[in-house]
């Protein structure tokens, strides 16, 4: 806890003071850069005090601290998903406007320290362009699903309507019971024209006819 509490309050702020001034390539020789384990180290420890600090900054603070910690990861070629970018304001959740927003397209361009949340995306219109294809491929698959269950709903019911007719005949109260909750039609027709209920009735099956004049009356099926 103690080393994380002093990383935070020794290097994110020289981090920051650094691309304050857009001296970058001081960053890049700043003591643990190059070094795998100790690059590492900004991003294990108690992450809440990393986040935290950055969440006490400004709006510009903020961006140049995400330029400055990406240029540090960098002298390693970035240290994938452990990232404290992400941590820190994810890029997907940034709106138009947001002025950090310009700091993630100067990282994307300009180091590899993003490219495991950005899907190795260089620029922040590729990013951009990549989110919209992702949504419009789910919002295409959950078109196609809606409409798959639309048809096999259909088919079920098409089906049902087809079984009742026999099992009206039948007298078989449960499978009637079983059709008219699968989809079929109480309205539907026997071959010979008369209405299912009626047929019923004239076969002396005045349960199954009491329930079909009853789906007929709430209006369930038309």
């Amino acid at each position: 806890m103690n080393d994380s509490k002093d990383r935070c309050n020794t290097l994110l702020p020289m981090l920051l003071q650094h691309a304050l001034r857009q001296d970058y390539e001081a960053i890049k020789v700043l003591p643990g850069a190059g070094i795998h384990r100790h690059v590492v180290r900004l991003c294990d420890g108690d992450l809440n005090l990393a986040v935290d600090y950055f969440q006490g900054l400004t709006p510009v603070e903020q961006a140049e601290l995400l330029k400055a910690v990406a240029t540090f990861e960098n002298t390693v070629g970035g240290v994938g998903s452990v990232t404290l970018l992400e941590r820190f304001a994810p890029l997907k959740s940034l709106r138009t406007g947001d002025c950090r927003r310009a700091a993630y397209s100067w990282i994307l361009e300009n180091t590899d320290s993003y490219r495991y949340f950005s899907d190795n995306m260089k620029s922040l219109s590729g990013y951009d362009s990549w989110i919209q294809q992702i949504a419009h491929a789910t919002e295409e698959n959950m078109r196609r699903d809606a409409l798959r269950q639309s048809e096999d709903k259909k088919r079920i019911a098409e089906n049902a309507n087809g079984n009742l007719f026999n099992a009206v005949r039948r007298g078989d109260l449960k499978a009637v019971a079983a059709l008219l909750k699968a989809g079929a039609q109480a309205s539907v027709c026997c071959p010979d024209g008369t209405t299912m209920n009626n047929f019923a009735r004239r076969k002396g099956h005045l349960l199954i006819a009491a329930l079909l004049e009853e789906t007929l009356a709430s209006g369930a099926h038309k």
